[in-house]
């Protein structure tokens, strides 16, 4: 599940760190479940984008820019790598770091 992450200033919209990974925890467990079970994921069931606010990223980068950073997991999962490397492919600009 693609995860965007935006950066703001408005503290009342910052997700905290626990909410967003109790979030991406819980539908990764519902699509677990569903490849187990033996379903073929589409785009529609895997391309939704989980979307989280957080604080200023630490980038040296024009204090007019924003910072929002897509999370696209699945590149080493056999079930959703096809789904994935659509994803990747729809965007104009990407910088690809892999830890």
């Amino acid at each position: 599940m693609p995860n965007k992450f935006i950066e703001t200033n408005e503290l009342k919209r910052i997700h905290s760190f626990d909410s967003i990974n109790s979030t991406i925890s819980q539908v990764n467990k519902e699509i677990y479940s569903q490849t187990e079970a033996g379903k073929q994921l589409t785009l529609e069931d895997y391309g939704r984008e989980l979307t989280f606010y957080v604080g200023p990223m630490e980038m040296n980068v024009n204090n007019k820019l924003k910072i929002c950073i897509y999370d696209i997991p699945g590149l080493n999962d056999a079930r959703t790598k096809t789904i994935s490397i659509n994803l990747i492919l729809s965007y104009l600009l990407l910088i690809f770091i892999q830890d």
